[in-house]
């Protein structure tokens, strides 16, 4: 499949005289017959957020990653919002084994044998400070 390059109107320039027209023509008949395409459409703005940030940090202080679930509606999270946490919750409730296993397979710990601690030794030169 043969088409024309980025500048083509740049090669035509350089071009011989006897194949600038032939080159040309070429290349505006396949221009013709593959358009751009459409610029796609812009993305919708995401919504905003119903969420307090000062009552969401007050929260995590207090209660840690996992805030309860009445929290969460007060700190104003929506119905959706909060199913889906509950979702989550639920999923790693019932994953938890799994993770751990996955976890310990990976990266094991617990299992390292103590090593024996070389105690570090004070040497003294030999006739101490005439030798120097």
């Amino acid at each position: 499949m043969w088409s024309p390059p980025l500048d083509w109107r740049y090669v035509v320039s350089r071009m011989r005289p006897d194949l600038r027209e032939e080159y040309t023509a070429r290349c505006e008949a396949w221009h013709a017959a593959h358009p751009p395409a459409p610029a796609p459409p812009p993305k919708p703005p995401p919504p905003e957020s119903t969420v307090n940030v000062e009552l969401f940090n007050k929260a995590f202080k207090k209660y840690g990653a996992v805030i309860p679930i009445p929290e969460l509606y007060k700190i104003g999270y929506t119905k959706e919002q909060v199913a889906k946490v509950i979702a989550r919750r639920k999923w790693y409730k019932d994953n938890d084994k799994k993770l751990q296993d996955y976890i310990e397979k990976h990266w094991p710990g617990g299992k390292t044998k103590k090593r024996k601690v070389i105690k570090a030794v004070n040497k003294r030169m030999p006739g101490g400070i005439e030798n120097v």
